[in-house]
């Protein structure tokens, strides 16, 4: 009798033993899961912004007709924009700065992209390697500086905004409507011909643009007509209303 109860005891335990192992097994397999999700998504999202940054260096070269306006951006998982441009720099200088401010205050100052600019160009490992390469030296290096965006004049900022707007629905794959008040107002006549052809006439989707009478007129007005689904005149009166006219625009 006491054989048998040990038996029933023994199966008990083993079942309960073969629960806890699999139990083992599944929160292992979750954590992996769990792990490789959070791989696959931070890849999956690298590769489409880094889509977005590509798209966006081609069309900002479009649209600016100013050589180096920028040379590069950078979106970081925050979604902040970072944008560069090719600064030369005086070797002498830089290894002057460096020893000024210590490896890693100017490695903060500086950024990033800067400091690793700054390696490649004499194939090293540190910034202190840096100054032994270049402190005998006096030459000039190209570099990719970070630029505030603030420093960009109001028609540039106005280019970079259509070009970073262009490039994230180039890759979205939802229509969503673009609205834009007085386009052109920050942008200078020469530039004005451009952006209409390679920024309004390349949206797909609806585009509702509310323009002045000095604006989306003449030429650039032509350009558009065969793509204007419909025209509304806004005159504001001295009463502070404003009167809308359906089917007429400026001059019309």
């Amino acid at each position: 009798m006491a054989l048998e109860e040990k038996k029933i005891i023994l199966k008990r335990e083993e079942k309960k033993f073969d629960e806890v192992s699999k139990n083992i097994s599944i929160t292992e397999l979750s954590e992996k899961s769990v792990a490789f999700l959070d791989v696959l998504q931070n890849r999956l999202y690298s590769n489409e912004i880094k889509k977005v940054e590509e798209f966006f260096m081609v069309k900002i070269k479009e649209l600016a007709r100013k050589n180096n306006f920028i040379d590069s951006i950078m979106i970081d998982t925050n979604f902040n924009v970072h944008i560069y441009k090719n600064i030369t720099f005086d070797t002498k200088r830089v290894c002057n700065r460096i020893k000024k401010l210590g490896v890693e205050s100017y490695w903060t100052e500086y950024g990033t992209v800067h400091c690793q600019g700054l390696l490649t160009s004499a194939n090293v490992k540190d910034l202190n390697e840096f100054v032994s390469f270049y402190d005998m030296k006096n030459e000039k290096i190209s570099i990719l500086q970070e630029i505030e965006k603030s420093r960009l004049s109001k028609g540039e900022k106005q280019v970079f905004i259509m070009a970073l707007y262009w490039s994230f629905m180039k890759l979205n794959k939802q229509e969503v409507p673009f609205v834009i008040d007085t386009p052109f107002a920050r942008i200078d006549t020469e530039h004005r011909a451009n952006i209409t052809k390679r920024f309004f006439m390349d949206l797909s989707g609806q585009v509702f643009i509310f323009s002045t009478n000095e604006e989306i007129v003449g030429e650039n007005y032509e350009k558009m007509k065969n793509r204007i689904q419909a025209e509304f005149l806004l005159e504001n009166s001295d009463n502070l209303q404003t009167i809308v006219y359906a089917n007429e625009y400026f001059g019309g």
